[in-house]
């Protein structure tokens, strides 16, 4: 054998000497026919041992035999995608049949709960998550969740700045316990299960399994359930959003800090599903960034690039809120005109005003708009900024006039929780809609506790007590990992060079066999359109359109240039077909080659 030859030859490349017991300075040099013999030993071992692990001669045998029987048969595309997309679709059902269970639950649990102002402390036994320690005998290691955890009881984390003595939070304490068992029945009911939990609007969370929080020496513990994207996301629906920031003269140093910081909070509530841009005023009016003209979806990289620009504004001149305010109301006419179908939230439209106050009433310009088809819904939330802002009688009343929210922000250490405060505005409606399928999935984002790409199916909590004025409790949520997912469908055979890969409703990558995982912890979903991985051409526009709207179809025949490895690539012939997840916002396509989407199967004698 020709591998073992050539290990032999490379073993005796240079002089061998060999010492015995009689003779320590005595050289061997073997014989050709001792090498042979050698040869032939080693030769037979490795044969004996690639039989036993690969039993290549039971496959050869079977092979030889069996030819005459064996057909080609082509593969049914479709028939497959179905098969795969009902797996897909029972899977998600399942996760959300679990979290309907624990929204239940939680409102009723609610709806029964007396609230008490006089609760304390020794009232409401809870293990705070903090508190946990290293080697504490209440935790074990569970490979499910590769980490120690408690499954006998939830865990509680309640933001730095809340004294966790506050009636509110004992009272959210004391009620959100009953979860419990739901907690474990669910994980009864699925042993795939990951993280359940409950974020509260008061600012409590509730998780089970209990597990111990990470902490980082000298580093405050600033996490926050309610920023949290999945927190926002399932609270509030969609929404189109336009912030405007005063630049002019009498904005300057803690005020414009203020409003940089608070500008930048807004757009890290905002999601993908969002669409936003920011815009700066003072007797002129533009973009913060030129390059971002319109409403764009608020992914991280977008994001970024308005984190960037506005740290670059400088105040100067006067304030023109008329200007601003119409500057904004065109913004929304012309996005509505030139967008997608698929663009755009179709929800709610807001303008987020942060200004240090004025006494410009621009009355002519919001009664404008408001007899517009387009803009008349538009609802503007005005910020008093600084630690002085001048009279704000004026943003109050537009605020009131188009049914937005005034609110202010004179210190640094208000900006979290004041900016925050639109969520319980803009929930009402979601809340009083009575819909008990109101399921948001988050794109895939790396679990903070180690388990790999995560994404989390979320409901709202509501508070049914009032039946008139329903309220916002909080949001509840359950993990499902991406390996659960991709193991729907059948690799082997899709064969070499087919693939599979997934996308949400917003045309990023869910899974994908060239999407490389990021190594590191991640706030926010890592947003890749399909785009960037399979190419800008007209074919791959032609199925990313077609996926983003829902459809369920197939393209034939279509060129495409398969990755074979980091130095190769092979132009080939591909057929693809695509169809939505049940009724979630995944959509998923395979992939085959024209070449390759045959496969061997033994006939019945």
């Amino acid at each position: 054998m020709l591998p073992a030859l050539l290990l032999w030859a490379a073993v005796l490349a240079a002089p061998a000497t060999t010492t015995t017991p009689e003779n320590h300075n005595v050289k061997l040099n073997p014989s050709q026919q001792t090498l042979s013999q050698w040869n032939f030993m080693l030769e037979n071992k490795l044969t004996q041992l690639a039989e036993q692990v690969t039993h290549f001669s039971y496959a050869q045998k079977v092979y030889e035999s069996d030819t005459k029987n064996v057909r080609l048969r082509q593969l049914n595309g479709e028939g497959m995608l179905k098969q795969t997309l009902g797996k897909m679709k029972d899977l998600i059902e399942k996760k959300e049949a679990a979290l309907q269970r624990l929204v239940r639950a939680a409102e009723e649990a609610v709806s029964k709960h007396k609230y008490s102002s006089s609760l304390s402390i020794l009232d409401v036994p809870y293990l705070n998550m903090k508190d946990l320690r290293k080697g504490d005998d209440r935790l074990h290691f569970n490979p499910s969740f590769q980490q120690y955890v408690t499954l006998n009881e939830s865990g509680v984390h309640i933001p730095l700045e809340i004294y966790e003595g506050y009636p509110q939070i004992l009272n959210g304490l004391k009620w959100s316990s009953s979860l419990d068992a739901v907690f474990r029945e669910n994980a009864r009911l699925d042993p795939n299960l990951r993280w359940q939990y409950f974020g509260s609007q008061r600012g409590l969370m509730r998780v089970y399994p209990a597990f111990r929080w990470p902490d980082v020496p000298d580093v405050p513990d600033f996490f926050d359930v309610r920023r949290r994207s999945w927190y926002i996301q399932g609270s509030v629906s969609p929404k189109d959003m336009i912030i405007m920031i005063d630049t002019s003269g009498s904005v300057h140093g803690q005020t414009f800090d203020i409003m940089k910081i608070a500008v930048k909070a807004m757009l890290h509530t905002l999601g993908e599903n969002d669409y936003v841009n920011v815009a700066w005023f003072n007797n002129e009016v533009d973009w913060v960034a030129p390059c971002l003209p319109t409403l764009v979806p608020a992914t991280s990289h977008n994001k970024r690039l308005m984190f960037d620009a506005v740290d670059q504004l400088q105040e100067g001149n006067y304030t023109s809120y008329s200007s601003a305010l119409e500057f904004a109301y065109e913004a929304f006419r012309m996005f509505e005109e030139y967008k997608q179908p698929w663009e755009g939230s179709n929800c709610h439209k807001v303008i987020m005003f942060f200004t240090d106050g004025g006494t410009e009433w621009p009355e002519e310009v919001i009664k404008k708009y408001q007899n517009d088809t387009v803009t008349r819904n538009v609802r503007i939330f005005t910020y008093a900024s600084g630690p002085h802002p001048i009279p704000t009688v004026i943003l109050k009343s537009i605020a009131c006039t188009t049914n937005g929210y005034y609110n202010t922000l004179t210190a640094l250490a208000a900006i979290g929780p004041r900016v925050q405060d639109y969520v319980k505005i803009l929930g009402r409606p979601l809340i009083q809609s009575g819909e008990d399928t109101l399921y948001q999935w988050t794109n895939f984002y790396r679990d903070i506790g180690g388990l790999g790409m995560m994404a989390t199916v979320t409901l709202p909590v509501a508070n049914l007590t009032e039946k008139n004025d329903q309220s916002l409790v909080g949001v509840m949520g359950i993990d499902m990992a991406l390996s659960e997912l991709e193991a729907q469908y059948s690799k082997q055979i899709i064969g070499p060079l087919g693939y599979g890969f997934a996308i949400n409703q917003n045309g990023f990558v869910v899974f994908h066999p060239r999407l490389k995982d990021q190594q590191a912890y991640m706030e926010e979903s890592p947003d890749l359109d399909i785009l960037e991985l399979e190419g800008r051409r007209l074919d791959s526009n032609r199925v990313r359109e077609a996926m983003v709207l829902g459809e369920f179809g197939s393209f034939l025949n279509v060129s495409h240039v398969q990755i074979l490895d980091s130095k190769h690539a092979l132009p080939i012939r591909m057929n693809f077909h695509f169809g939505q997840i049940g009724n979630s916002t995944f959509r998923q396509v395979k992939y085959m080659t024209e070449r390759g989407r045959w496969f061997f199967f033994k006939l019945k004698s």
